[in-house]
């Protein structure tokens, strides 16, 4: 088996960034870092001179570092030009299992990634065959087909990778992701991910260094109501790919849902320094898609623990950079929520109705993530304009995020589909509450919280910036109803766990309607919450 515990930083950057011309040249790199990712064997016809680099681009591809493990790919390409699985490699990075459907840009290089594979099948076992048939599934209908349709179909073509190859540890667990990313998102008793889960953690007593069994038990289980099953996974992949952003970030996940923001805190700031490590290294830039992505976590857990200052910080981190590719749907999220989370968590309504729009001329390129980074933007200018009272920039700002939900109807994906309309019944309660409609304005909130309900938390967000039950709870506090806010914001707990203001909005509850004791427990959460 190939490890990779010790694998220099210049060898990995010097395979990664080869001489190809599709491949950019960059400078020498220091010598003294391990790039520590894990330990992988995915066995190959291709020479034992790209066995090592072979390995390294699928350790990397377990991970969730696509562009790398791209780069790592095409330079095996480069070292023996007859190794179709070479071309294997590059289009699976262009597949992203798990995450938003790729844009049609990375469906056509997926294309000619298996049109050279296929090119060099004489070259390759029945195996590789398999494996390039499996991937050519999901590109080969990439005008006419759903991403959804094309999923299926690669996670089908995978099924006979293992039928035919029972003993093909690798096959497994690619196909095991392939199913585990086909999970109907609206199936809230997670009958696939309890299927999946299970047989990934027998794999990892078998293979305990893999990176890619630890990264797929977290994604199995990360979710508020099975996140206890995957803290032992957290806690073993922050040491078994230490070099990569992503890896480091996925433990934060299960702490998130946890609410063990400590841990939680600790993970993302290792994926932080991890990001703008291979960003100098790799000369990426500041903002990279693994930085944002950790720093809007680390925000969320400090204002969790009531630790503004430290949440501010990231704030002013995230406004000082410049350029920041705002066409990256993750990019575009995580830049936004930072400073939507400290405005709105902190009820500083005035900075709220203040936060500036995304501006960009040509949104024609747009996909549901940015569009809903927007809406996110207009759901806390909202917001913080009907609680002051200033109903004209409220209305106008509520016709622009009418047309963001009407647009994103037809989107695929619920969370894209849904999640902007979600915003708009939530001010649109908010603002009619301010006017005093009370009955419209919680028929309004409730309706929120059931369409919630029924969409899935995307990945590239901790949690609702306000939980849609929470909100409830504030709302129905406003209307001095006490014991049914309390409802409210005990309904929200077991879906956006530990957080500050569902025990702040339940302790005041619980006071005004007479129950002390339950009250003490909350205030007793809250004095807990810095120390978890």
């Amino acid at each position: 088996m190939i490890k990779f515990k010790q694998l220099l930083i210049t060898q990995l950057a010097l395979m990664a960034f080869g001489t190809t011309s599709s491949v950019a040249q960059v400078g020498s790199f220091p010598i003294s870092v391990p790039a520590t990712l894990g330990e992988v064997h995915f066995d190959t016809s291709c020479a034992s001179e790209v066995e090592e680099s072979f390995n390294v681009a699928v350790a990397m591809l377990h991970s969730f570092e696509f562009d790398e493990s791209r780069l790592a790919f095409e330079q095996v390409a480069t070292e023996e030009p007859s190794c179709a699985m070479a071309y294997w490699g590059i289009a699976m990075t262009l597949y992203h299992p798990l995450w938003a459907p790729p844009p049609t840009s990375d469906l056509e290089q997926g294309a000619t990634a298996v049109a050279n594979a296929r090119n060099l099948a004489d070259s390759s076992t029945q195996r590789e065959q398999l494996y390039i048939e499996a991937i050519g599934n999901f590109f080969d209908y990439q005008d006419n087909s759903s991403h959804r349709e094309r999923a299926h179909g690669y996670e089908n073509s995978m099924a006979q990778v293992v039928e035919a190859n029972p003993n093909d540890r690798e096959a497994e667990i690619f196909y095991l992701l392939a199913r585990l990313s086909n999970a109907d998102p609206t199936d809230k008793s997670y009958a696939v991910q309890n299927q999946i889960g299970p047989l990934f953690e027998q794999l990892f007593v078998e293979m305990p260094e893999h990176p890619g069994i630890a990264h797929y038990i977290i994604h199995s289980y990360d979710y508020p109501e099975l996140a206890d099953r995957a803290e032992q996974a957290a806690d073993r992949y922050l040491e078994i790919a230490k070099s990569m952003p992503h890896a480091l970030h996925m433990s934060g996940h299960i702490y998130t849902l946890l609410g063990l923001w400590n841990k939680a805190v600790h993970a993302n700031m290792l994926s932080v320094d991890a990001a703008v490590n291979r960003a100098q290294m790799f000369d990426l830039g500041e903002g990279t898609q693994n930085e944002l992505h950790s720093l809007d976590y680390l925000v969320y857990a400090y204002l969790q623990q009531g630790a503004n200052n430290k949440a501010r910080e990231i704030v002013e981190r995230v406004e000082s950079f410049q350029n920041l590719n705002m066409n990256n749907g993750v990019i575009a999220f995580n830049a936004v929520a930072v400073p939507v989370r400290y405005a709105i968590e902190r009820q500083d309504w005035e900075a709220a109705a203040n936060i500036p729009l995304i501006e960009e001329e040509n949104t024609a390129n747009w996909n549901d993530q940015i569009w809903n980074s927007q809406a996110l933007i207009y759901w806390a200018r909202i917001i913080g304009a009907a609680k002051r009272s200033e109903f004209a920039q409220a209305e106008a700002d509520l016709v622009e995020l009418e047309k963001i939900s009407e647009s994103l109807q037809s989107y695929e994906r619920i969370w894209g589909r849904n999640t902007a309309e979600v915003f708009r019944l939530q001010v649109t309660a908010w603002l009619t509450l301010e006017k005093g409609e009370h009955e419209g304005a919680e028929s309004l909130m409730r309706e929120a919280a059931a369409l919630e309900d029924q969409t899935d938390k995307s990945s590239i967000s901790p949690g609702r910036v306000l939980p849609a039950h929470e909100q409830l709870g504030d709302l129905l506090a406003a209307l001095n109803r006490p014991e049914e806010a309390l409802a409210a914001y005990e309904e929200s707990m077991p879906h956006a766990p530990e957080r500050l203001n569902t025990y702040l909005g339940a302790a005041k509850a619980a006071t005004a309607t007479g129950k002390t004791e339950l009250a003490r427990s909350y205030n007793q959460k809250l004095s807990e919450l810095a120390s978890r």
